[in-house]
C-alpha cells in the first residue's frame, strides 16, 4: 500500500504545472511574491503583442470618430502601459495579467474595507459604460489575497468590438499601496484561466 501511495504522489508531481518563483519589489518595505506558470513569461515593460493590440484598438476608434492617428501614438500607448510595474503573459494565446501598485500620499488615511469594495464596483461600472463593450456579464466579491488588508475580485465576460473577451480583476490595498491586477484574454481557453487561478492563489503581498 505504501508503495502504491508513493507512486501516486510521484505521478501527481510529474503532472503538476511547473512554476518559477519570483518577487516584485514595490518599495523598501513591500513586495509581491508570485509564481510564473510554465509557458508564461514576465516583463517590466508591455509585451509587443499588447502594444500592437492597443494601438490597433485606439486607431480603429480614432478612424471611426473621423480623427487623424497621431504619429506619436506608439509612444503614447507605451507610456500609458508603463503605469504597470509587471506583465505576466502567455505569448501564444496573448493572455496577460497587468500588475500596478500605486502608493497613497503620506497625508492620506488608508481606505476602509468598504472603500476597496466600492472601487471594485466602480471598475465593474466602468466596463459597462465603455461604448465598445456589449453582452457584459460580471460579478465581484471579496478575495483572499495573502498579505493584503482587503482585496476584491471582479470576473467578467463581454464582447469588445464584437470580439469575445474574458476579464479578471483584483483590486486590493496593502502597505499603504493600492494594488490593481487586470487579466484579459481573447482565446477563452480554460487552461489559461486555470493557470491564472493558480497564479493568483500563489500571490503573497509581503511587508517587511
Amino acid at each position: 500500500m505504501k508503495r502504491i501511495l508513493c507512486l501516486a504522489v510521484m505521478i501527481l508531481a510529474c503532472l503538476s504545472t511547473p512554476v518559477a518563483a519570483a518577487t516584485l519589489q514595490i518599495s523598501d518595505h513591500l513586495s509581491l511574491d508570485y509564481q510564473v506558470p510554465e509557458g508564461w513569461q514576465t516583463r517590466s515593460t508591455a509585451p509587443d503583442f499588447l502594444v500592437r493590440q492597443t494601438i490597433e484598438h485606439v486607431s480603429m476608434h480614432l478612424r471611426e470618430a473621423g480623427k487623424a492617428i497621431p504619429a506619436s501614438l506608439d509612444s503614447q500607448v507605451r507610456e500609458r502601459l508603463a503605469n504597470n510595474e509587471l506583465f505576466i503573459y502567455h505569448e501564444q494565446t496573448r493572455a496577460h495579467l497587468d500588475i500596478d501598485f500605486s502608493p497613497i500620499d503620506a497625508s492620506e488615511t488608508p481606505p476602509l474595507r468598504k472603500t476597496v469594495a466600492k472601487s471594485a464596483e466602480y471598475a465593474e461600472l466602468e466596463l459597462s459604460s465603455e461604448p465598445d463593450i456589449t453582452d457584459l456579464e460580471s460579478h465581484s466579491g471579496a478575495y483572499p489575497l495573502v498579505g493584503a488588508d482587503y482585496a476584491y475580485r471582479i470576473d467578467a465576460s463581454f464582447k469588445r468590438d464584437g470580439v469575445p473577451q474574458r476579464f479578471v480583476g483584483i483590486i486590493a490595498f496593502a502597505g499603504r499601496h493600492w494594488l490593481f491586477l487586470y487579466y484579459t484574454d481573447e482565446t477563452l481557453l480554460d487552461s489559461d484561466l486555470q493557470q491564472l487561478d493558480e497564479l493568483l492563489k500563489g500571490l503573497a503581498v509581503v511587508a517587511r
